[in-house]
């Protein structure tokens, strides 16, 4: 008799099969303090820190606030950091994108911009709007800017204009 009391509060207080499922189909995420690593074969391709992210799985997106992205050439080549208020990262496209006030830094020079777009397939970081880069021996201004990572070059297009600090040419 007494076995069978304990049963029957057992089963009223501890069921075993519980009172609410939950389905993740469409989970949305707030993560706080992201810190993601992109790569393969041994090998960062970039890293992203973020104050906070939310996921929105039916979108495959990931919004940031206070997005930092830092990225690894492989040629030995300096690393970018770039850094903007928001951002987000298309998980079906490759694209992680920045605004509206970014700065980049690559060795001693820093980019301006409006707007970044990183494109993982293409391997190419792009600025838009704004586009100031400030470097020791000189200043540019353009509307957009792109650093092709493969073969670590920087390609400024439209309206461009480049002041040369003459004191630092022999």
């Amino acid at each position: 008799m007494l076995l069978g009391a304990i049963w029957m509060f057992w089963e009223h207080f501890f069921p075993q099969e519980p009172d609410v499922q939950v389905g993740y189909e469409n989970l949305d995420v707030v993560v706080e303090d992201l810190h993601l690593v992109q790569g393969g074969k041994g090998q960062r391709t970039w890293e992203l820190v973020a104050i906070e992210s939310r996921y929105k799985r039916h979108e495959s997106r990931i919004s940031f606030d206070q997005p930092r992205i830092t990225f690894y050439n492989q040629k030995d080549a300096e690393q970018i950091t770039a850094r903007a208020p928001s951002g987000e990262y298309l998980q079906d496209k490759g694209l992680a994108k920045l605004w509206p006030q970014v700065i980049a830094t690559y060795g001693q020079t820093i980019v301006h911009a409006k707007r970044m777009v990183f494109d993982q397939k293409a391997q190419t970081i792009s600025f838009r709007q704004d586009v100031l880069i400030e470097h020791p021996h000189a200043q540019a201004t353009s509307d957009q800017a792109m650093i092709v990572l493969n073969n670590n070059q920087l390609v400024l297009t439209g309206n461009v204009e480049v002041d040369l600090d003459a004191n630092s040419f022999p």
